[in-house]
């Protein structure tokens, strides 16, 4: 229990202090459980967005791009571009857009901003 403590304290410092916080890829899978739509279903997420015919969405931190799948489903007219640091996560990402074409998903490192 302590350690889950010193562990979580830590978690908390690196936030206080901002610095980044690196998730790991080996952690990846669980990115994709459908039970983190729960809490912030992508439809509630365009709704509040209203996002015209035709407009670009950006996924900050997109992981393996689930957010940005779901939206890209749900608007194919929108242009998503799924914004990652970690050149890890943006290469599990274009695995992932060869299996499910026909989205309009861009993948993107930070330096390309």
């Amino acid at each position: 229990m302590a350690d889950q403590h010193s562990q979580a304290q830590a978690h908390g410092d690196r936030h206080g202090a901002r610095q980044p916080e690196r998730f790991d890829p080996a952690r990846a899978a669980m990115l994709d459980d459908p039970a983190r739509f729960v809490y912030l279903p992508p439809a509630d997420v365009l709704a509040l967005l209203d996002a015209p015919h035709g407009a670009s969405v950006v996924d900050f931190g997109t992981g393996t791009g689930a957010y940005a799948f779901a939206i890209a489903k749900l608007r194919p007219d929108l242009r998503v571009v799924a914004l990652d640091e970690q050149p890890q996560m943006i290469a599990l990402l274009q695995k992932r857009l060869q299996t499910e074409r026909g989205l309009t998903i861009t993948p993107s490192g930070t330096g390309d901003l």
